[in-house]
């Protein structure tokens, strides 16, 4: 409110600068946040492809599991894709000619680790 002499109310002064810092404090905890739910959204779809890929890779091997055994073979293969594409496998599974995976890593977000995992399932149609 301006005083009769055109200046500001005592005890006002500053405060348009204490509301702008305090603006600019939110607007930056909810970049930080934007930004930490970007990455491990990122990681999300990551290990969804690595998953699709892993579960491709061990399918072609299982195919060929109600002619002839095929043993650890698929699960091997799964791991190897995993691994080349920076996933731990968490589980892999063989039933008759489907495969499925589990691929999960950590993400470090400093203070915080997330751990992002992704299935996926390869094999004949289900009819």
């Amino acid at each position: 409110m301006p005083s009769p002499a055109g200046g500001e109310a005592p005890g006002e002064e500053g405060s348009g600068t204490m509301a702008v810092i305090g603006v600019l404090v939110v607007a930056a905890v909810l970049a930080g946040a934007l930004a930490l739910a970007g990455a491990v959204q990122a990681h999300a779809v990551r290990a969804s492809a690595v998953a699709d890929l892993a579960a491709l890779a061990a399918g072609d091997v299982s195919a060929t599991a109600q002619w002839s055994p095929v043993g650890d073979r698929p699960c091997d293969l799964a791991g190897q894709v995993s691994a080349v594409n920076g996933m731990d496998l968490a589980e892999c599974e063989v039933v008759g000619p489907d495969t499925r995976v589990v691929v999960s890593r950590g993400l470090d977000l400093g203070a915080l680790t997330v751990t992002v995992s992704a299935r996926a399932r390869a094999g004949p149609e289900d009819g």
